[in-house]
């Protein structure tokens, strides 16, 4: 009887040590996966215009396309173009919900009637459905 006693002993002590190691390698997983996360990689390649300033004319149809490139599934990207002096004076707000790592886009700004005037292009991009997200920006001038 006494045998059997340290027997079962034993046995729970081994039970009791291998959950603690398992709890141990489980949570050095986890500890070390918050470590090395990383940022997304996002950029944006612009085909028009292809230069880093945007120079139009007074009253020109601006033209814009390119594409969004990431290393994780985005989850679409929101233009707005708007008075530089006057960010609430938006000219164009375009949105679109998509997914992918490579997302195109093309948009055409009209000038119409309005005095010509420094303008600010700015791109958001969707990392996840959580608010996550990415803005580019670019001046555009008037001439």
């Amino acid at each position: 009887m006494n045998l059997s006693k340290n027997t079962i002993s034993v046995n729970n002590l081994f039970r009791l040590g291998f959950l603690c190691l398992t709890v141990a390698h489980f949570g050095a997983c986890t500890q070390e996966g918050k470590e090395s996360e990383q940022k997304e990689e996002v950029s944006v390649i612009f085909n028009n215009p292809t230069s880093e300033s945007w120079v139009i004319q007074a009253r020109d149809t601006l033209y814009i396309s390119g594409t969004i490139v990431s290393d994780v599934n985005l989850h679409g990207y929101e233009i707005s173009v708007f008075e530089t002096e006057n960010p609430t004076d938006r000219w164009l707000t375009r949105s679109r919900h998509t997914h992918g790592q490579t997302i195109p886009f093309e948009i055409s700004i009209p000038r119409e009637e309005r005095p010509c005037s420094s303008l600010t292009f700015s791109m958001k991009v969707a990392i996840d459905h959580n608010g996550n997200e990415l803005e580019f920006k670019r001046q555009i001038i008037c001439q």
